[in-house]
């Protein structure tokens, strides 16, 4: 997988990113948490497919846009975003991913949809957490041991440490061929989902 630590402004723009054992893009930061990670990144018009893994895997970060992007018949989830802030995420095709319950190891995913968002904080300096827009999310797993799910806000989010600022916006998204769309695990009380 291309992995990529806390580094800043870099886009990532019309590569075909395929057939690799672990992620197709991984930005991590130092700590696992919402403190450190990639900033003002843009992962723009690439195809993403066939991966052990994720196709993109973000961890930490802020200021990031996920846009314009085909993800395709990948192992993990097509987009899994852990302690996020201000990502937003539009206009990617998503289709037939998270395909198994277990990881290329053998053990058990965290993530259970075709988009996984979790994390129990958030960036200072963030002014929301998440905006997914215009995507379309297609025929989520072919495994018999997964639950096809669309997208699934973690229960996890109810931790976040500023609660003022944990607003997720899912809005004009496509989520078909699922037996649950939307799993919505978090408080509606204390997140603010628009």
């Amino acid at each position: 997988s291309s992995i990529i630590r806390e580094d800043w402004e870099l886009i990532i723009l019309r590569n075909q990113i395929y057939n690799n054992a672990g992620d197709g893009i991984k930005l991590v930061g130092s700590t696992g948490n919402s403190s450190s990670g990639c900033s003002n990144f843009t992962i723009f018009n690439n195809n993403i497919s066939h991966h052990a893994g994720e196709a993109i895997y973000s961890v930490g970060g802020i200021k990031n846009i996920i846009a314009l992007n085909t993800i395709k018949a990948n192992w993990l989830s097509g987009i899994h975003a852990s302690y996020s802030s201000n990502l937003t995420v539009r206009d990617n095709y998503i289709e037939d991913n998270n395909r198994g319950p277990y990881i290329n190891n053998g053990r058990p995913a965290l993530s259970d949809s075709s988009v996984y968002i979790n994390g129990s904080d958030i960036n200072r300096d963030a002014s929301f957490m998440l905006t997914f827009i215009n995507n379309q999310i297609v025929d989520t797993g072919i495994s018999n041991l997964v639950t096809k799910k669309g997208i699934t806000l973690h229960s996890d989010l109810d931790n976040i440490n500023d609660r003022d600022k944990s607003v997720i916006t899912l809005d004009n998204n496509l989520i078909q061929n699922q037996i649950i769309a939307e799993n919505i695990e978090i408080d509606l009380n204390i997140l603010k989902l628009i």
